[in-house]
């Protein structure tokens, strides 16, 4: 059986941390990569993964914009963008 992962423990993993907070401990059914594949919002967070052809920073407000608010990310956005 497939044990739930919760954002707290996906940041404990990347050595990250929480910029803001809007649940207690979102668990988490689906990572995403890709803004075009969202399909559970409320339970998915957006990795913003840089490559050789694309960034995924660029496709933060795509995803904002279908519902998702955890994300993953690796360098500085300008936050007015996503909205």
């Amino acid at each position: 059986m497939k044990q739930p992962y919760y954002i707290n423990d996906i940041l404990d993993l990347v050595e990250g941390r929480m910029v803001q907070q809007s649940t207690n401990n979102l668990e988490v059914k689906t990572i995403l990569i890709d803004s075009r594949r969202v399909s559970d919002p409320d339970h998915s967070v957006f990795v913003a993964v840089r490559g050789d052809r694309n960034n995924g920073h660029e496709f933060i407000s795509e995803a904002y914009q279908k519902g998702v608010r955890t994300f993953i990310i690796s360098e500085d956005i300008n936050l007015s963008l996503v909205k």
